[in-house]
């Protein structure tokens, strides 16, 4: 079975050094060969991202992925192992594989890992169930409620980015102009306070507070 990954990647520098990278142990030689016995379908002239495991375990699996989209391009496969993903970043792309030959694909393993948690929810939900828990959610999705949500989504936008431009105000001066931020961190505050206003109409002002939830 080949996974389909999809990912919001845009090109900017890559994250690679130009040290060489750490040599292969027994383990990453090890998923080399049952890549090579085990590996997906035959995907035609597709990039076949090669690495090492240990690339992936060394630092977030984001900057491993992002590497190989810089190297590779848009759309690429990922074997390791037994299990074979192929690697979507291309918008055109995603929308063949989300909407227009969606029946194609099932929700593979995910659906499997978030079945115990979430049951038949939305995401992991069988199509007969999604149809008619899609009906019910419906009025959610009204040009007016989400037009309400939009300036939610652009007030803490905002907030965001004022924090930014406070930080490389005060500190920018003094590191030559540039500024070092956990971007993890402060999208997750983001998404926090964007949760909280929409869902629960509770401002955490995470963004601009320590907020024990992110912590």
């Amino acid at each position: 079975m080949i996974y389909v990954v999809l990912l919001p990647f845009f090109r900017c520098q890559s994250t690679s050094t130009e040290e060489p990278k750490t040599k292969r142990n027994v383990l990453d030689n090890a998923s080399n060969v049952l890549t090579n016995l085990l590996s997906g379908g035959n995907l035609g002239s597709m990039p076949i991202a090669e690495g090492a495991v240990s690339d992936l375990f060394s630092r977030p699996l984001f900057f491993a992925l992002y590497d190989w989209f810089i190297e590779h391009g848009s759309v690429y496969k990922l074997a390791f192992g037994p299990k074979a993903f192929v690697v979507v970043s291309d918008p055109i792309v995603a929308r063949y594989i989300l909407r227009e030959n969606a029946f194609s694909y099932d929700k593979g393993v995910l659906a499997d890992i978030l079945e115990p948690i979430m049951g038949k929810g939305l995401i992991p939900a069988d199509l007969d169930t999604w149809k008619l828990r899609r009906r019910v959610i419906a009025p959610g999705f009204h040009t007016l409620f989400l037009k309400a949500m939009v300036k939610v989504f652009t007030d803490c936008s905002e907030r965001t980015i004022s924090k930014f431009e406070k930080c490389f105000e005060t500190n920018g001066s003094h590191q030559g102009g540039t500024i070092e931020l956990d971007l993890e961190a402060e999208f997750s505050s983001l998404a926090l306070d964007i949760i909280g206003l929409c869902v629960f109409n509770y401002d955490f002002g995470s963004v601009t507070k320590e907020s024990p939830v992110i912590k």
